[in-house]
Parts: C-alpha cells; sequence; structure tokens
C-alpha cells in the first residue's frame, strides 16, 4: 500500500504539472529516469554489468507499467488543459474533455496500482 500512495503521489504531481504547464511531467519523467539510471549505475559498481543486467531486468516488469500509467495520466491532465485553453468550457464540450480525461486517470490509476502490487511482489 506504500507503494501504491507514493506512486500515487507522483501521478497526481505529473499530472497537475500536465495541467498547469503542457509538458511539465516531462520533468518528472527525466527526474526518475535519471534515478533509474543512478540506481543501475550503482548496480554495475558493485556487481559488475551482469549485476547492472538483473538489476534493469527486475525494474522492468513494474517499471513498464508504472511508466505507462504516469504516461496516461499526464495525457489526461494535457486533454484538460488543451480543452481550457481552447475554450471548450465556453463554447460547451468540455463535459466531453472532462470524461475522456476522467476515464484516461482511472486508467492511469489501475496501471500505476498493479505495477505497485508487481512491485510488492518481489
Amino acid at each position: 500500500m506504500g507503494l501504491f500512495s507514493h506512486n500515487l503521489g507522483v501521478l497526481a504531481l505529473m499530472f497537475g504539472f500536465c495541467l498547469l504547464y503542457g509538458i511539465g511531467s516531462i520533468y518528472l519523467l527525466l527526474w526518475n529516469a535519471s534515478v533509474i539510471g543512478v540506481v543501475l549505475g550503482s548496480k554495475i559498481l558493485e556487481s559488475g554489468i551482469v549485476g547492472g543486467i538483473i538489476g534493469f531486468m527486475g525494474l522492468v516488469p513494474h517499471g513498464s507499467l508504472e511508466l505507462a500509467g504516469y504516461f496516461v495520466g499526464s495525457l489526461s491532465g494535457g486533454i484538460i488543459s488543451v480543452a481550457l485553453m481552447r475554450g471548450k468550457h465556453k463554447k460547451g464540450g468540455f463535459k466531453q474533455a472532462l470524461l475522456d480525461a476522467g476515464l484516461l486517470a482511472l486508467a492511469a490509476i489501475l496501471l500505476i496500482g498493479f505495477g505497485a502490487l508487481l512491485e510488492g511482489s518481489y
């Protein structure tokens, strides 16, 4: 549950950054990539290239679900942001944008949840 709540917090930040600043979630994606690079680099220093490969393969199952969830959550924030910029809240059609963003947000939460379950199982 701790992993899920942490990842959900990161997802909320990505959603908010993308909502406020269209490509704001890129910063968090780059930060996550740098953390992964540090972890893999330390594995390589400790155990050699084989340790780095094993460490990378340990990140792939849950990391791919988390990354997909973060990306989908960012799209959700981007949809609302674009709908607001285009004035859909004045013209109508904003309800559809909210529905689409909500469905994407739900899919992102499910992906994050499955990733946390997978990460917590090993």
